[in-house]
């Protein structure tokens, strides 16, 4: 069995139920040849990022012809390589949908008039087409666990796979259903398939670079109706008390992910965008230190720095240093999220530090230099793209991103 598989088994090896999470992935080839790490081409360049979200996408393209989508979609290109940036975060899922054809989750509502009503193209492969001719990079957002903000299962379209989970059993440990919404249990074989399927669908058909999974997780809620998987785990023999258990799912799954993108394509990397703050991260079941730590999780890690010098709980140069700090295996990168999506407003959280991008204009710039100094960060993203070049962008956002390009060769 290959070192990959001895690793996670020595990682994650416990007694497991039914409704417990091994860390090996379903329908896996664990005979193929993994490597860890990224592609020599992505380790010669500083990523430059911006994340495109499903807000963004929508403006682009919900009821429009293909060619305007494609006049749009090089409009975005365009800009972004134009100011210095090689690679778009381009969210393809941000509930249990799709802002690209699937034959797994419905059209988002996003992108077309209802949920799972198909389009006459396919956005992403119209932008991975465009993207490539400007050599910017493309990489697929995936929002794994969340199905719905609302509990209400009549407002998912019959071909949401939620739906039909549900429909299969109105009691289904498939789903966590709380007050912040549905969200697939990461405790549950059939849930983890249907996440699972959509990951390879993309790698296997479109021409991105990675995947990139964001900050949800288990939702940050006291009362989840995971109690009988939990149960079925103790009664098979389990010791993890019910966190541990927790985070033992999460990082499972991550793992599998993983190695499923790694056997469809070694030089495809998979990385994760958390919480900048560990506490946190702890409260959705997060073992971020365990995946920069340990072989086979992730190629990168990216915590979202959304904070001023002068916040007062989590000033920038603090949360940047406690980052620095962290264990990593080798050829894990270490990216910082920015926030242009702050500048020019008031920072209510930052206590005294709130009027800090209302104040500056230069917070931006003066945090890349600051992760240059570092020596350990390997590039940052801008969140996100209408806040740094479209509809969004205040004056005190302009000068920064005209600040930023400065420093940028």
């Amino acid at each position: 069995m290959k070192k990959i598989i001895l690793v996670l088994v020595a990682v994650l090896s416990l007694n497991l139920s039914s409704c417990s999470y091994s860390g090996v992935a379903e329908n896996i080839d664990t005979n193929a040849e993994v490597q860890v790490g990224v592609t020599e081409i992505e380790a010669e360049r500083e990523l430059r990022g911006v994340w495109l979200s499903f807000y963004e996408i929508s403006a682009m393209c919900k009821g429009v012809s293909e060619a305007t989508y494609r006049m749009n979609a090089e409009d975005v290109i365009r800009n972004i390589s134009e100011n210095k940036l090689n690679t778009v975060f381009y969210q393809v899922r941000c509930f249990s949908d799709a802002l690209y054809e699937s034959t797994v989750f419905p059209t988002s509502k996003y992108i077309a008039e209802a949920e799972g009503e198909k389009l006459e193209f396919d956005p992403l492969e119209i932008f991975i087409e465009i993207a490539n001719t400007y050599n910017v990079d493309v990489h697929a957002w995936v929002n794994p666990f969340r199905v719905s903000y609302s509990v209400d299962f009549n407002s998912l379209s019959d071909s949401n796979p939620a739906k039909k989970l549900y429909n299969e059993n109105q009691n289904t440990e498939s789903l966590i259903i709380c007050e912040k919404g549905i969200f697939y249990n990461p405790a549950d074989e059939n849930a983890r398939k249907v996440i699972l399927q959509g990951v390879r669908e993309l790698v296997e058909n479109y021409d991105i670079k990675g995947i990139q999974f964001d900050d949800y997780f288990y939702p940050e809620t006291e009362k989840m109706n995971d109690e009988s998987c939990y149960e079925k785990y103790k009664s098979s023999g389990g010791q993890l008390s019910l966190a541990e258990w927790r985070k033992q799912n999460i990082s499972g799954f991550v793992s599998s992910v993983y190695m499923l993108i790694k056997g469809c394509d070694e030089n495809l990397v998979f990385g994760i965008s958390p919480s900048a703050s560990f506490s946190k991260n702890e409260k959705i079941y997060a073992d971020i230190k365990l995946w920069c730590s340990e072989e086979g999780f992730v190629d990168y890690i990216m915590p979202q720095v959304y904070f001023g010098f002068l916040n007062e709980t989590m000033p920038f140069e603090t949360v940047i240093d406690e980052w620095c700090e962290i264990e990593r295996y080798k050829g894990v990168k270490l990216y910082c999220g920015f926030s242009p999506y702050k500048c020019g407003a008031s920072d209510e959280n930052a206590g005294e530090g709130k009027n800090e991008w209302i104040e500056n204009d230069d917070i931006i710039s003066r945090q890349y230099e600051y992760l240059k100094q570092t020596e350990f960060f390997d590039g940052f993203v801008l969140y996100s793209y209408s806040y740094c070049f479209g509809e969004n962008v205040t004056e005190n956002s302009k000068i920064e991103i005209e600040r930023l390009l400065q420093y940028l060769r």
